[in-house]
Parts: structure tokens; C-alpha cells; sequence
């Protein structure tokens, strides 16, 4: 990733994470994830803290959402994609705050004045 920053400073990271895979099929994680990272990124200005919140975020709301959908479809069933809808509101207090659960390596990082 590239960052520009407000000085002309020219900052490449190359940062690397491991994220546990959950085997069902959610929407809007992409837009969730998007905006996330956006508002991570802008507060702190750390590449590498903005991705730990971003996927952080993410694994606890996704967690919270496949827990109550599994309960809501019953022993045994798949829960339907109405169950796997994302619990955003009470998800609050983890997109607010997040506790890291997953922890980014930055592999690379590269910075140069522009000019």
C-alpha cells in the first residue's frame, strides 16, 4: 500500500496477515471492510495499526454474526442468508474499540521525500 502523506512524504508498506477463514457466505463485508480500513487509516495515520483494527473489526462482527445465526437456524441446519446478515449495531462497541485478535507484520516498508 501507498500512503502520501501531508508533508509530500512518499510511504510503501508491505504488510502481511493471517485471518482465520469462516466457512459462510456474508454480505457487505467488502463495504464493511472498505470503510473500516478508510477510518482507520485517517485515525491513527499507522498503516499497520489501521489493518490490525480493519481485520480485528471484522473477525469480532463476523464472529457475533454466524454465532447468532447458527443459534437462530438450530442444531444441525445451515443458517439462511436473512440469519447471516451482519450484526452491525451489536457489533458497536468492538467497531468502536476494537480488541486485536489478529496482528499484522510489516514485511517491507519504503520512504522517500517527493519531489
Amino acid at each position: 500500500m501507498i500512503q502520501v502523506k501531508p508533508d509530500g512524504t512518499v510511504t510503501s508498506h508491505i504488510i502481511c496477515m493471517d485471518i482465520p477463514k469462516v466457512d459462510a457466505v456474508f454480505v457487505g463485508t467488502g463495504d464493511l471492510f472498505a470503510a473500516l480500513l478508510l477510518a482507520w487509516t485517517h485515525h491513527p495515520k499507522d498503516l499497520k495499526a489501521a489493518c490490525e483494527k480493519t481485520v480485528s473489526v471484522m473477525h469480532h462482527v463476523i464472529k457475533r454474526t454466524i454465532t447468532y445465526a447458527n443459534e437462530m437456524a438450530g442444531p444441525g441446519k445451515r443458517p439462511s442468508p436473512a440469519q447471516l446478515e451482519l450484526r452491525m449495531v451489536q457489533s458497536k462497541a468492538d467497531i468502536e474499540n476494537p480488541a486485536i485478535v489478529v496482528e499484522a507484520k510489516v514485511l517491507q516498508k519504503y520512504s522517500n521525500l517527493a519531489g
